[in-house]
C-alpha cells in the first residue's frame, strides 16, 4: 500500500501527521515510532508495536507444523551439503 499527504512541523520540531494517517497506522497517544533516514535523505517514520499490539494484527501468512518441519528439513540440508 502507498499513502502520501502533507502535513505540518510545528514550532518546537514536533511532526504532526493527520487523523486519517494516525487512523491507518493505528497509532495511539504516546505511541512509539521509529525514525529513520534513508540514504537518500527521507525521513521514514515508522510504528513500533509491543508484542500485544503484533498478537491482535490480522496474520500475514499461514502455516501449519508441518510445512515448517519441511522447510527446517530442506533448510537443514542445504546447510549440511555447504559445509561439504
Amino acid at each position: 500500500m502507498t499513502y502520501e499527504e502533507f502535513g505540518k512541523v510545528g514550532s518546537k520540531g514536533e511532526l504532526y501527521p493527520s487523523a486519517n494517517l494516525r487512523k491507518l497506522l493505528n497509532l495511539q497517544p504516546n505511541a512509539r515510532i521509529k525514525y529513520r533516514i534513508s540514504p537518500k535523505g527521507y525521513l521514514i517514520v515508522e510504528p513500533v508495536y509491543s508484542i500485544e499490539d503484533l498478537l491482535k494484527m490480522p496474520p500475514i501468512a499461514e502455516v501449519t507444523v508441518e510445512e515448517i518441519e519441511s522447510l527446517s528439513e530442506k533448510m537443514q540440508e542445504q546447510g549440511s551439503s555447504d559445509d561439504s
